[in-house]
């Protein structure tokens, strides 16, 4: 059998009679070995964040609500774009990888005026250790802040500030949260590393300003009929994007429902739906709701999508209406009225 270790630090392993200064020779090839790799790796980092940047820019800017919505092949593919790197982009990238490997980056530092607490600096080691760093998120440290945040992977700075219950649900069940992403669950991680990290990433974007839903006017709000098709395209879009906090039955009960605090709304109650304007609901699907794990569906869906499911929404306070819906007899009554 072939072995690539070198037959000097074989021998430490098979000879019997290997000494104590063998072992602290191998311990200190382990270690410096370790620090080379991390060099290596933090070299790929830089390499990879900063033509991830170039290429950014190459791509025009790719719309993030197509990303969102279609994935990055998809998006890719629907703008037409070509991919190409100049020379001096690609002289740059080796200027960094130059830097990185003579030692010059010793790794990022995290955004965030002040200094961090215990807790949030707890969470950055963790953020460095985990993959959040090295296969995504490394941009958001590397690079400098632009107001074009969102994206295949969005600027956490930028982003808009979550909840610890909105986090603790997305580390739970990513996908029940937001339905394409690539955000892998991190369940693993033990209660207080969890916490860490959620203080963290609250930190990064605390600068980012919270927008108070307030009814719109009627003008804003596309007008969507009662029709089979319409409660259809709604109902799509509510399985999509928003089953998983308010549940396939619209009582709060999704898979991640019960992690929220304050739970997630009942649209069943037909008491609290009746009270409500559809200029204010229609603002709180847009820009969310502050205090709560309601996130903003600007950036994703458009007016008439989200108008879609503020309609399909009401159907949940009338079991009736809603199962003819489902059959198809509110077409019929629509006709019958006119």
């Amino acid at each position: 059998m072939t072995t690539i270790l070198p037959r000097k630090l074989l021998a430490c392993f098979t000879d019997d009679s290997m000494k104590d200064d063998n072992v602290v020779s191998i311990a200190s090839r382990v270690r410096k070995s370790e620090a080379a790799g991390r060099k290596v790796s933090m070299a790929f980092l830089v390499l990879g964040s900063v033509l991830a940047f170039l290429l950014r820019r190459s791509l025009h800017q790719v719309n993030s609500r197509v990303v969102a919505r279609h994935g990055l092949v998809a998006s890719l593919w629907r703008a037409r774009l070509s991919i190409t790197l100049t020379r001096e982009k690609f002289g740059l990238g080796l200027l960094v990888v130059t830097i990185a490997l003579t030692g010059c980056i010793t790794g990022p530092e995290p955004s965030g005026k002040g200094t961090m607490s215990p807790l949030e600096e707890k969470g950055w080691k963790v953020f460095q250790r985990e993959p959040c760093f090295s296969t995504c998120h490394a941009q958001t440290m590397l690079l400098p802040v632009t107001e074009d945040w969102a994206g295949f992977v969005p600027d956490l700075r930028k982003s808009p500030r979550r909840t610890a219950d909105w986090y603790m649900a997305y580390f739970v069940n990513p996908r029940a949260v937001l339905p394409n992403s690539f955000m892998p669950s991190v369940t693993y991680l033990p209660d207080d590393e969890i916490r860490a990290l959620i203080a963290f990433l609250q930190r990064l974007n605390r600068g980012v300003e919270i927008v108070k839903p307030v009814p719109v006017p009627s003008a804003e709000i596309p007008v969507v009929g009662k029709s089979r098709a319409a409660y259809k395209a709604g109902q799509s879009i509510f399985n999509t994007y928003c089953v998983g906090c308010h549940g396939i039955a619209g009582n709060g009960g999704g898979s991640v429902g019960q992690i929220l605090s304050p739970e997630p709304r009942d649209f069943t109650d037909a008491a609290w739906v009746t009270k409500q304007s559809e200029n204010y609901l229609f603002s709180v699907i847009t820009n969310g709701k502050p205090d709560t794990a309601m996130p903003g569906f600007k950036t994703i869906l458009t007016p008439l999508e989200r108008a879609s499911v503020l309609r399909y929404v009401t159907y949940f306070a009338d079991p009736v209406l809603k199962e003819r819906a489902e059959v198809g007899l509110v077409d019929q009554l629509s006709q019958a009225v006119k």
